[in-house]
C-alpha cells in the first residue's frame, strides 16, 4: 500500500484555510450547485458547515487530487453570495479549538518563529497587541493600538456569518480584579463599535496567578454572568489566547447562564499553549 502525504497538516495551536477552488456542477437544475475543494483542517470544515445557511455535504476527494485538497464540499443550492467572503476570511485568521467554545478566532500569531537572521519578532498584529498592553508610558500610542485592534476585530465580525449574528460581547476578567485589563478594555471598545451589549464576567477571586507566569488555578467555578444569556449568541473577547484556559471557563459560565452559542475572538494566539 502506497503512503500518501496529507494535503493539510493539522496544527493543534491554530489552523487556516490555505486554498479553495470552486467548480460549477454541470447538469444541475439552474446551474446553482457548486463543489468547493478546500485545503484545511477538519475543524474549519465543521466551522464552514456551522456558518453556511445553505445545505452542505462532504464528498470524497478524488484520488488524483488528494495531494492538493483535503476536503470536497458539495452545495446543492449553491454556497450563497457570501461564501467567498467567509472562505477568504478563514484563510486570513487563525481558527483555534477551545473547549466549550463553538468557534474561536485570532487575527494572527503573536510572534514570528526565528530564522537565521532574526530572533522571535512580533507579527504586525502582535506589535499592535504589545503596544495596546504595555505602552503605559505612551498613553496616546496605547489608545491608538487598541483602536486599531478593535477595528480589525470588528471587521472579522462583519465578515463571518456567526459573529455577525452575535447579541453581546462577554469579557474575560484579568488576573487582578482591581484594574481594568487590556482584554476587558478591548471587549468594551468592541461592544461599543459593534453596537452590542457588554456582559462583564464576574470573578470570585480578586487576584489570580498570571497565565504568562505559568500560574494556573482551577477555574471550574470561578466565573459567572451578571444576567441571563438565555438563547443568546455571545462573543468572548480578550487580548490574547495562550492556553485557552480562561476563555474556556468564561464560555462555560456563559453556557450556564443560557447562551445558545459561544464564540471567541482575540487579536493574537501565542506560539506556546
Amino acid at each position: 500500500m502506497r503512503f500518501e502525504w496529507p494535503a493539510y497538516n493539522d496544527e493543534w495551536r491554530g489552523n487556516r484555510l490555505t486554498a479553495f477552488k470552486v467548480y460549477r456542477v454541470l447538469g444541475e437544475e439552474q446551474g446553482s450547485a457548486r463543489i468547493i475543494d478546500v485545503c484545511t483542517s477538519d475543524d474549519i470544515v465543521d466551522q464552514i458547515a456551522l456558518a453556511t445557511p445553505r445545505p452542505m455535504s462532504r464528498l470524497d476527494v478524488p484520488a488524483g487530487l488528494r495531494a492538493e485538497w483535503s476536503h470536497r464540499l458539495y452545495f446543492p443550492d449553491g454556497p450563497g453570495p457570501d461564501a467567498r467572503v467567509l472562505f477568504s476570511l478563514l484563510s486570513e485568521v487563525l481558527s483555534i479549538r477551545v473547549q466549550d467554545v463553538d468557534v474561536a478566532l485570532a487575527l494572527d500569531w503573536y510572534k514570528i518563529p526565528p530564522d537565521e537572521d532574526h530572533d522571535w519578532r512580533n507579527t504586525d498584529i502582535g506589535e499592535l497587541r504589545y503596544r495596546a498592553k504595555y505602552y503605559r508610558s505612551s498613553p496616546g500610542l496605547m489608545r491608538a493600538a487598541r483602536d486599531d485592534l478593535v477595528d480589525l476585530m470588528a471587521d472579522v465580525m462583519s465578515r463571518h456569518p456567526l459573529y455577525a449574528q452575535a447579541d453581546a460581547i462577554v469579557t474575560c476578567p484579568g488576573h487582578d480584579a482591581s484594574v481594568v485589563s487590556c482584554g476587558e478594555d478591548l471587549a468594551r471598545r468592541l461592544a461599543d463599535a459593534a453596537g452590542l451589549d457588554l456582559i462583564a464576567t464576574q470573578a470570585k477571586t480578586a487576584l489570580r496567578p498570571e497565565a504568562k507566569a505559568g500560574g494556573r488555578m482551577d477555574l471550574s467555578d470561578e466565573f459567572s454572568m451578571p444576567t441571563s444569556l438565555s438563547d443568546l449568541t455571545v462573543i468572548v473577547a480578550d487580548d490574547a489566547l495562550q492556553s485557552g484556559h480562561t476563555m474556556r471557563h468564561v464560555a462555560a459560565a456563559a453556557r450556564r447562564a443560557g447562551a445558545s452559542r459561544v464564540l471567541g475572538l482575540v487579536p493574537v494566539r501565542t506560539m506556546s499553549g
